[in-house]
């Protein structure tokens, strides 16, 4: 086989030159089985000669171009299962360069336990040699004692998982908080609480506290991530709306010399570790843990990001005005892009208007709400909207027409009414209504379906 025939032997060949690459498949290829895949590739002393190899396997099994090269889909031929055979193996050393890939790849497998066991036994293969956290100082002996933090990892650990519930400065203040946990002393800024473990050392020091500080934290709280901040550069001049709030974090990071971070979820927290020995001149290295709402570092899930809407926003507002313009947007538009957010929020909207005073003349404003958040809830049904003007007496036909929601089909003269009752047509689904027109206080509309639609209320 041929690199133009084999997208995996090409990018592995584009990060560790050809020669490695061959060597390094070659071998993944030797084992007639899946576990013997990872079990003798976890023992391979040849890994270790080729630099930069665990990074690479790393890149390559999450490159979704390449699951199909990898044995994904099909299963059925021996060429096929020598392709899974490279994904085991090259697995098996991405979890070395980052664990967490473990969590990130299960959910191809939907459940097949031989998955589930393999990744159990890669896990534990790519786990480091446990760490004794008893006699173990971070410090070395021949350390700076004012370079380098002065305490064991256990001990560097059991600070991080107290520092989650250290006070936040107030809103404004200009000061750092100081603190002291165990016998380390640390700060707490708006948007994280920081522990120094090392400023200005040697490199190698450097290395030394962290290396069995990382085992420990692997050990103790599992899934490591890694955290790129040259990828989010957003700033003050950037549009609020498009803002990326990892970037906040990023530039921590980066005002601290280093371009990558690694980290592990705290329950709703997060401990970012930022180490800069490899990467900035042997004497001025330093390295620091940082402890924040994990938020700060994953992208917003749908829900996050709906509440963060302009139009979500108004109305969450508490204030009248914007409550009611937003309210006039939702009831004239029927755009899935306007109405899919609304929906992946509607307990929050109705749980911020239900007591709002909105005043309201001859009809009160908070039925317009009621209105509003009635055609969300229709929207999440799957029901054609037209079936709200079923429950709803000031739907005007004519705004209706106007807005291309329906069309007016037909005029009928009404038994005494002094406008004629008009067929409405539904431009989405075709249904047909007979609108009659009053007046009392206010014009009023009665829809009735003329295709035995029955007016259901939404559920609230």
């Amino acid at each position: 086989m041929t690199t133009d025939d084999d997208p995996v032997r090409d990018a592995l060949a584009a990060r560790l030159g050809e020669q490695a690459a061959t060597e390094l498949l070659d071998h993944v290829e030797g084992y007639s089985n899946y576990p013997r895949t990872v079990e003798g590739v976890a023992a391979w002393d040849g890994a270790a000669d080729i630099a930069g190899v665990d990074a690479a396997a790393l890149a390559v099994v999450e490159d979704l171009a390449l699951l199909g090269p990898l044995g994904f889909g099909v299963h059925s031929d021996p060429a096929d299962r020598r392709a899974a055979r490279r994904f085991w193996g090259l697995l098996t050393l991405a979890a070395r360069a980052d664990p967490g890939v473990l969590e990130r790849v299960l959910p191809r497998f939907a459940g097949q336990r031989y998955a589930d066991d393999l990744v159990a036994t890669i896990r534990t293969t790519a786990a480091p040699a446990p760490v004794d956290p008893g006699p173990v100082t971070a410090r070395p002996r021949h350390a700076d004692p004012d370079t380098l933090v002065d305490g064991s990892p256990a001990q560097v650990l059991r600070v991080v998982e107290r520092m989650v519930d250290l006070p936040w400065p107030e809103p404004g203040a200009d000061d750092p908080l100081q603190w002291e946990r165990d016998g380390l002393e640390g700060h707490t800024l708006w948007l994280a609480h920081v522990l120094p473990l090392a400023a200005g050392a040697e490199a190698a020091d450097v290395a030394a506290l962290v290396v069995p500080l990382v085992a420990l934290a692997d050990q103790r709280w599992h899934v490591r991530h890694r955290f790129d901040a040259t990828a989010f550069t957003d700033d003050a001049s950037t549009d609020p709306a498009s803002y990326d709030r990892r970037s906040a974090p990023a530039a921590m990071v980066r005002s601290l010399g280093a371009e990558h971070a690694v980290w592990w979820p705290l329950g709703d927290d997060a401990a970012l570790l930022v180490d800069t020995s490899g990467v900035v001149p042997a004497a001025e290295s330093r390295a620091v843990v940082l402890v924040l709402p994990a938020r700060w570092l994953t992208a917003p899930d749908a829900e996050e990001a709906s509440l963060q809407l302009p139009l979500v926003q108004d109305l969450l507002s508490d204030d009248g005005s914007r409550v009611m313009s937003a309210v006039w947007d939702v009831l004239g538009t029927r755009d899935p892009e306007v109405l899919e957010p609304l929906l992946r929020v509607l307990p929050t909207i109705k749980e911020a208007t239900q007591d709002l005073e909105l005043g309201g003349a001859l009809i009160a404003n908070a039925s317009h709400v009621a209105r509003a958040l009635d055609r969300v809830a229709l929207f999440g049904r799957g029901t054609c909207l037209c079936t709200a003007y079923l429950f709803d007496q000031l739907s005007d036909p004519a705004k209706e027409e106007r807005r291309g929601h329906v069309r007016i089909v037909e005029t009928i003269p009404g038994d005494g009414s002094w406008v004629p009752d008009r067929i409405c047509e539904c431009t989405d689904c075709g249904r047909r209504y007979r609108v009659e027109e009053g007046l009392y206080h206010y014009p009023w509309w009665a829809w009735t379906s003329l295709d035995g639609t029955e007016p259901t209320v939404p559920r609230r």
